[in-house]
């Protein structure tokens, strides 16, 4: 399995980043949090990853602290929770204030996450 992935970054767009290593162009998947704090294209970069293998696809996830990939692959093993949807938990607030909602049993942060309703948060 892919853990970390250390390169070059050659692009951020919308919803992903493309890091270079050993010749090769990987297409990561980030959270919003994750792409504000990436360095500019060109610079050296090092992402937590989690590979999603799916029967006609393999999705790449990245993310720069190894708590925000725990705090991912957590979520990811609720039940009719994916990686989308988790990426887009994520998305909501910084992996501390998630982690402490679902402590906390608050669930109105956890909604505010395109696709989550009260039953999943």
């Amino acid at each position: 399995m892919i853990h970390t992935l250390q390169g070059t970054l050659t692009a951020v767009k919308e919803n992903f980043a493309v890091v270079e290593a050993g010749g090769l162009g990987f297409k990561v998947h980030c959270s919003p949090a994750t792409r504000s704090q990436l360095p500019p294209p060109g610079s050296r970069v090092k992402l937590f990853c989690f590979l999603y293998v799916r029967e006609n696809a393999l999705d790449l996830y990245g993310f720069l602290s190894e708590d925000e990939l725990k705090l991912f692959e957590l979520l990811n093993s609720i039940s009719g929770v994916g990686p989308k949807l988790s990426l887009g938990i994520l998305s909501v607030s910084e992996a501390k204030y998630v982690r402490a909602a679902i402590k906390e049993g608050r669930t109105e942060l956890l909604t505010k996450a395109s696709g989550v309703g009260k039953r999943i948060a």
